[in-house]
């Protein structure tokens, strides 16, 4: 569904708010999950939280090769796909640890909330990055036309 989504939209602009609000569904999926004890409305959650992530993680990939030149996306997008294949184990083996020791409840609580404060950081410079990707978007316009 997620990228259904992401297919359905006809151009970059305005991702950046598709990327801060997929993270907030996705962290408030997340909480929510947590609280859940019934089997039926986690399998929902699920759902939403799948939508949230994967559209999150689409969007950001889409930002990236569309703002990389040519010549240096394929050594931008590997420490892309490091960045979150090699980091995630590592935080996958942090949060069972900390489950371990405080609950599942807690942990998963916990994992929204820090999203959630990601996502308001990433908000909250949306616009000088809006300002920074203008620029470079219309300099790549300017070297294709030429």
């Amino acid at each position: 569904m997620g990228t259904i989504f992401l297919a359905s939209r006809k151009s970059v602009v305005g991702i950046g708010n598709v990327i801060t609000v997929t993270s907030i569904v996705f962290a408030m999926g997340l909480i929510a999950f947590s609280l859940s004890t019934t089997l039926w409305l986690s399998l929902g959650i699920a759902v939403i939280m799948g939508f949230g992530i994967i559209a999150q993680l689409a969007s950001t990939n889409t930002i990236v090769q569309t703002l990389v030149d040519e010549d240096k996306r394929g050594r931008v997008m590997s420490l892309y796909v490091v960045s979150f294949g090699g980091v995630s184990p590592i935080g996958s083996l942090l949060a069972g640890h900390l489950a371990g020791l405080i609950g599942t409840t807690a942990t998963f609580s916990i994992a929204g909330v820090l999203i959630l404060v990601g996502a308001g950081i990433f908000a909250w410079h949306l616009p000088a990055w809006r300002s920074e990707t203008k620029a470079v978007l219309g300099k790549k316009r300017l070297t294709q036309d030429a």
